[in-house]
């Protein structure tokens, strides 16, 4: 029988206390590209005491907010980071819970004024994050920054179909990744296989033909003079999504995200979720592989929109929202 493992470690944010913990009632770990801030709770006993130079000491003493935190959790002793954050709240209720934010909670404390003629979005970014970034070429027009922190002007792009959101390495060190509906960087070389009689513990799937969704995307931009470009492409007679991007954007660009966005909707295969044990360690981006014995003609890969992580007394699971069919 596999036995449950969690290490949490808190740091103050001038690195001079720090708290480890190897036992908590409870952790929860939401993931995704479609979200700007990935999120991690922990719950603890609320009258739990730490020591502090030989003596006990409320646990506030130690954590507080803009804490560093890193979670890593597993079996038998084989643990894994599965979270890097900041503490960003408190709940005073019983038991006691500590909510976090991932590295873009740093990006919610700044406040920027700027703006851009033409300009590429590796520039845009450079602007508000200055470390180790995954940015697609993309050239953007005119832009301005008007009294925005530097994560609410990576949320505003949204509006653009371009999506932002942190990923980090075993080290925690994070990277910013920038890209048109989440998909530019998805990572195919990572595969797990998900087996619906082994190690799927529950699903949530409705299989769908390319044919029973109809959407009709249409992408707009204004040109210098006051013209307006667009792109359409998708089902005539489809449910319309429109995108408008800013001014002075090429016509190879709208291209690139009408399709983008079309690919999110247009395929044969699963859409819900699944869920499984904490092993595979599966991210959101890389490749859940569904085997269907019972229905071997749906068997396929898909990559992982989102992962919500849960850990404690009922467990370790790891529930996948799947997102496009790769093959």
């Amino acid at each position: 029988m596999l036995v449950l493992g969690c290490y949490i470690k808190f740091e103050t944010s001038d690195g001079k206390k720090y708290l480890e913990l190897l036992n908590v009632n409870a952790v929860e770990i939401n993931s995704s590209w479609k979200n700007l801030t990935d999120t991690c709770k922990i719950t603890l006993p609320r009258r739990m005491k730490v020591s502090e130079n030989g003596k006990a000491a409320d646990i506030l003493s130690v954590i507080k907010r803009g804490s560093k935190v890193l979670v890593y959790l597993g079996y038998d002793g084989d643990l894994s980071l599965e979270f890097v954050g900041y503490v960003v709240r408190f709940s005073a209720d019983v038991p006691f819970t500590i909510e976090c934010e991932d590295e873009m909670w740093q990006l919610k404390q700044n406040n920027i004024n700027k703006s851009f003629r033409a300009v590429n979005m590796k520039t845009l970014v450079s602007e508000v994050w200055k470390g180790k970034s995954n940015v697609l070429d993309f050239d953007f027009g005119s832009y301005r920054i008007n009294n925005a922190s530097s994560a609410k002007f990576l949320d505003d792009l949204k509006q653009y179909n371009i999506v932002s959101y942190f990923t980090f390495d075993q080290e925690g060190l994070p990277t910013l990744n920038v890209g048109l509906g989440g998909y530019d960087f998805r990572k195919i070389a990572v595969k797990h296989i998900y087996n619906m009689m082994i190690n799927v513990v529950e699903n949530n799937l409705i299989f769908k033909t390319k044919d029973e969704s109809k959407i009709k995307v249409v992408v707009t931009s204004t040109a210098k003079g006051g013209v307006v470009i667009s792109t359409e492409v998708g089902d005539f007679d489809g449910e319309l999504k429109e995108v408008k991007l800013p001014p002075d954007i090429s016509k190879s660009a709208l291209d690139r995200v009408a399709n983008a966005e079309l690919e999110k909707t247009k395929y044969d295969g699963y859409r819900g979720t699944i869920t499984g044990f904490g092993q595979p360690k599966a991210r959101h981006n890389d490749v859940a592989i569904i085997q269907s014995p019972e229905y071997t003609e749906r068997e396929g890969s898909y990559l992982i929109d989102a992962v919500k992580i849960t850990f404690g007394m009922d467990g370790f699971r790891r529930e996948l929202e799947l997102g496009i069919k790769v093959n």
